[in-house]
């Protein structure tokens, strides 16, 4: 009598299976941690901001309260520091003539904090 054996079945136990889903999960996460961080090394450091504050005559913040109008007119949101910094820039673009004329027409004003 010749009995032929079944190959025996690899029964896992359940902590055998929590333990390979927890090794997937782990598995899932590192390479999620890993896209992650390659993805904020790409990306460009914002430049750092300095917060400052200035004395100016009111006429020429009001000059900066009219310019905003106007850009918000165009459909585009300006803000006062966005609005000094691309004058800044338009500075930047002068020739050496254009900035003497510019600085000709700033009048000066006392530094510090004005008197209430």
């Amino acid at each position: 009598m010749n009995k032929k054996k079944k190959p025996e079945k690899s029964v896992k136990s359940s902590k055998d299976k929590t333990k390979a889903k927890k090794e997937k999960k782990d598995i899932k996460e590192k390479k999620a941690k890993k896209e992650k961080k390659e993805k904020k090394a790409k990306r460009p450091k914002p430049p750092k901001v300095v917060r400052d504050s200035f004395t100016m005559p009111e006429n020429d913040y009001a000059k900066i309260k009219s310019l905003k109008a106007e850009f918000l007119e165009l459909g585009l949101v300006l803000k006062k520091g966005e609005l000094l910094r691309a004058g800044l820039y338009a500075l930047e673009r002068m020739d050496e003539g254009q900035r003497r004329e510019v600085h000709k027409n700033v009048e000066p004003v006392k530094t510090g904090r004005p008197k209430k």
